[in-house]
């Protein structure tokens, strides 16, 4: 029997800085920020589709990695 796989917090915490990003994206495309750094970072937030993408591939690698010690044919 497999043990249980081992949640990473992390990766939760990178998955909803992409989601704000993500959000903050879309917030700019309605309302136009007044401070600079608001529009820097409204600007920036479209790479948190690229970051989540990234943070579910370390996910997949790292229960391929567990599952690799756990079972003979893993994929």
């Amino acid at each position: 029997m497999l043990s249980r796989l081992r949640k990473y917090e992390f990766i939760d915490a990178l998955r909803g800085y992409a989601i704000l990003g993500v959000l903050m994206v879309h917030s700019a495309q309605s309302v136009q920020p007044s401070h600079a750094f608001l529009l820097f970072a409204m600007a920036r937030g479209s790479l948190g589709v690229q970051q989540f993408y990234i943070a579910s591939a370390l996910t997949l690698c790292l229960s391929w990695q567990f599952r690799s010690a756990q079972e003979g044919h893993p994929i």
